[in-house]
């Protein structure tokens, strides 16, 4: 069990049942400081304890495909993958979008790399690693790429929502990093300026789903222009 990502989803109340109900699952005994939940409380944290290991695998199989340049990512260039993301990396990220990162978006990106990976041109890394959202300023980060946008002072750009993918032509894959599983959104840049109320679209679908999709070889760019709204 991933104890950091389980404690980022449980909190400290739930983290030594949710231990408990996963040796009683594994046929184990419980250690002194562990204690079984009540029952009303033991189907919840079972979920919990699916989801972390549903992001478990989804970590190594993400990690299994970024190890093969090629298919690193759906565009090259392909280059070597960045180091994972630390702690302080978030923590920076986090001060600047105005909220805590989700913990699915922190398990992915420390657990295999930080960025450089993943649909288009891969994720970008966040509060360091791979850079890739870049115009005459530079190449930056997530969370750069988030102010940048939040002071656009021609667009309307909504709060948290956290770029995390270029896919060219100004069209990016984002999260909401103010829910817990951080749900998907494509932006348009165009229709930032020209058509507002259809500029952001969700994709239906949450960050560890939108991985697993392209994890499992599903044509994401098929997916993403079915959102994007036409020109």
């Amino acid at each position: 069990m991933s104890s950091p990502y389980l404690h980022g989803i449980t909190g400290d109340t739930n983290l030594l049942e949710a231990r408990s109900c996963r040796r009683q699952a594994q046929g184990l005994s419980h250690t002194p400081d562990e204690r079984m939940p009540p029952p009303s409380r033991r189907g919840p944290i079972r979920d919990m304890i699916r989801r972390v290991d549903d992001l478990a695998r989804l970590a190594d199989d993400l990690l299994a495909r970024a190890k093969i340049p090629e298919f690193q990512t759906d565009m090259p260039p392909w280059m070597p993958l960045p180091a994972p993301a630390s702690v302080s990396d978030f923590r920076h990220a986090e001060t600047l979008i105005g909220c805590t990162l989700p913990p699915a978006i922190t398990h992915i990106y420390s657990a295999v790399g930080n960025g450089g990976f993943g649909p288009g041109y891969g994720l970008v890394g966040i509060g360091g690693g791979r850079p890739g959202f870049s115009d005459w300023r530079g190449q930056r980060h997530c969370e750069d790429e988030y102010v940048v946008l939040r002071q656009d002072a021609g667009i309307t750009w909504p709060a948290h929502l956290l770029p995390l993918c270029d896919w060219g032509c100004t069209i990016y894959s984002c999260a909401d990093a103010s829910q817990p599983d951080a749900p998907i959104f494509t932006a348009s840049g165009d229709a930032l300026h020209d058509d507002p109320p259809h500029a952001v679209m969700p994709a239906n679908c949450t960050f560890a789903g939108w991985l697993r999709a392209w994890a499992d070889g599903e044509d994401l760019w098929e997916a993403l222009n079915a959102a994007v709204p036409s020109a």
